[in-house]
């Protein structure tokens, strides 16, 4: 991974981030607020053999959200 690409991932992260904070999650069974829902993420840059990363290696669920550019 080189620097541009980390970049655009810290990038990625951070509006995945703001997107999350803009949300207002509640509870489905009350409908209470849940409260602010916080995540931590980070990129690594690293030097080698890379034919399998772990973002390769990641499951991703179905209703993950593929672009957070919006």
């Amino acid at each position: 991974m080189d620097g541009d690409v980390a970049q655009d991932c810290v990038a990625l992260l951070d509006r995945a981030r703001e997107e999350l904070a803009s949300r207002r999650f509640r509870l489905r069974e009350t409908d209470d607020p849940l409260g602010q829902i916080t995540f931590s993420a980070g990129v690594a840059v690293a030097h080698g053999d890379h034919s399998s990363t772990p973002a390769d290696l990641a499951p991703i669920s179905p209703d993950t959200p593929q672009d957070v550019s919006t």
